[in-house]
């Protein structure tokens, strides 16, 4: 099908993919779990690193014991961003079968060039071509990233040295 505001239809699909997923990714990541049992990893470590310096050998092997509970807790951390994944996944390649089908012949040319490609060789800054599928993927990782950096900034924990910095705090 051919319609004269293609791109305008795949922005919205996009934009409404990446509200399913964080609103899926907000109810099942448990986000607050994993900051939590972060928070007390970080306490434990910083309780072993006290008590490796003042070489208190009682302390240590009260955090001995500790550590086998810690680990599963880091585990589980590790674990729970994963969740969410079983469902969009899936949602995610219904999508784009049906972006490619709905969508087919379409092509935008965009002023950069974000294929894997194009990133490796460091030739990010020169115009691209997008498919249907390639720019449902782009237009939703930029929204999702918009969606994330207002979540975080409406929770308190936004931080602008987090971006500039290139590293995460969470």
């Amino acid at each position: 099908m051919v319609f004269a505001f293609e791109w305008q239809e795949l922005v919205t699909v996009s934009v409404v993919f990446a509200f399913i997923s964080f609103f899926i990714n907000s109810k099942l990541g448990e986000r607050k779990k994993a900051r939590g049992i972060q928070k007390e990893v970080q306490a434990f470590q910083k309780k072993l690193m006290e008590a490796t310096r003042k070489n208190d050998e009682a302390e240590l092997k009260k955090l001995d014991a500790e550590q086998k509970q810690m680990m599963s807790k880091m585990q589980e951390m590790l674990l729970l961003p994963f969740k969410p994944l079983i469902v969009i996944l899936p949602l995610f390649f219904i999508v784009i079968a049906l972006v490619q089908s709905y969508f087919a012949g379409f092509l935008i040319q965009l002023p950069i060039a974000l294929h894997l490609n194009e990133i490796f060789a460091l030739r990010i800054l020169q115009s691209s071509i997008y498919g249907p599928r390639g720019f449902f993927i782009l237009t939703a990782a930029v929204v999702a990233f918009i969606l994330e950096i207002v979540y975080l900034k409406i929770e308190g924990k936004f931080d602008k040295k987090v971006i500039l910095n290139g590293s995460s705090k969470t």
